[in-house]
């Protein structure tokens, strides 16, 4: 199943997530969960062209890059921005936590994946490809664990890096 989706053409892709979105949007207000990356800008744009009720919220981590900052602002200026109560690096001092890893990723926990649990829908830009952990966890559409049973939508879950910049590309969306 995961071959034959991610083979498919961009437009047929496109096609889907549009699709996915306008089906189970309708009538309820959506969370694009927004972080300025590529695979972000491509689910906001996907969301506009669905036509659906959603809030765009970028969840700071407060050691974001500045480029990426100056980049939120001028081309994004829609997004709503969340401030964590308190600095990271003074979260890893006061807590005792340290450095966030690969195996203990704590950071993602208390700084971004929270975002938007208030929504009865949360869209993602979650893609397979990005590591096995993904590709065996996530499909387009899943309920959360911790939200009690909300709807986390991951519409370019089958889509490739080839795919994230050829659409990009294609409708002309400026990226940081």
């Amino acid at each position: 199943m995961y071959q034959a989706a991610i083979s498919e053409p961009l437009d047929a892709k496109v096609h889907k997530a549009v699709g996915l979105l306008r089906m189970l949007c309708a009538g309820k207000r959506a969370v694009v969960c927004f972080s300025g990356g590529k695979d972000s800008v491509v689910i906001k744009h996907l969301a506009i062209m669905a036509g659906i009720d959603f809030d765009p919220i970028y969840s700071m981590t407060t050691v974001d890059p500045p480029e990426l900052i100056y980049y939120i602002r001028e081309h994004h200026k829609d997004v709503v921005w969340r401030k964590p109560e308190m600095h990271m690096l003074r979260y890893m001092v006061e807590t005792g936590k340290g450095l966030p890893t690969r195996i203990c990723r704590w950071c993602c926990d208390k700084y971004k994946e929270n975002t938007g649990n208030e929504y009865p829908l949360k869209i993602i830009g979650v893609r397979a490809e990005e590591s096995a952990r993904r590709k065996g966890m996530w499909k387009q559409v899943n309920v959360s664990r911790k939200n009690n049973g909300s709807v986390i939508l991951a519409p370019i879950v089958y889509w490739t890096d080839r795919d994230v910049w050829d659409f990009i590309h294609g409708e002309s969306i400026p990226y940081c």
